[in-house]
């Protein structure tokens, strides 16, 4: 019961640590992710935890910061990793925001207008032909081809 420790001492660090600045709300959010990633650590299966951080949350972790705790010290109360709050800072100082910059789309090796294009010209090529025309994998041109749904016509 992992869980109810992590609770109780969330429950401490609320009464030793509740400011104005921070809200019983802010914190409350801030422990259920706790709770959460705590649970699904002990749990045998592995999960993907990948969540972002609230904004207000990682301004209270700088203004923590700027009061004149270490990183480690922030890293530890508010159990995050420091390369995290490094990153914040970084973000914050070079655009004056926390917001994550917007993941762009990267382009896979295989363009699928062209994959289209080559089997409209090429409808009896093998996967190997194609592998080699776009410079990858068979089983790259294989899956593309399933996720385009680009199959071979038997008349």
């Amino acid at each position: 019961m992992d869980w109810i420790q992590n609770l109780n001492q969330a429950i401490r660090y609320m009464e030793r640590n509740l400011t104005n600045d921070i809200s019983v709300e802010d914190v409350s959010s801030a422990v259920f992710t706790s709770i959460v990633i705590q649970l699904l650590k002990s749990h045998k299966t592995c999960y993907n935890v990948s969540m972002a951080y609230d904004i207000k949350f990682r301004k209270r972790v700088l203004n923590y910061i700027q009061k004149g705790h270490t990183i480690r010290e922030a890293a530890d109360t508010f159990e995050i990793d420091t390369k995290t709050i490094l990153r914040w800072r970084k973000l914050n100082k070079e655009t004056g925001q926390l917001q994550d910059h917007p993941k762009e789309s990267w382009h896979k090796k295989i363009d699928p207008v062209k994959l289209e294009a080559y089997y409209e010209e090429n409808p009896d090529s093998y996967l190997y032909e194609a592998a080699k025309a776009f410079d990858c994998s068979t089983a790259a041109i294989f899956k593309a081809k399933k996720r385009l749904k680009i199959t071979r016509k038997k008349n």
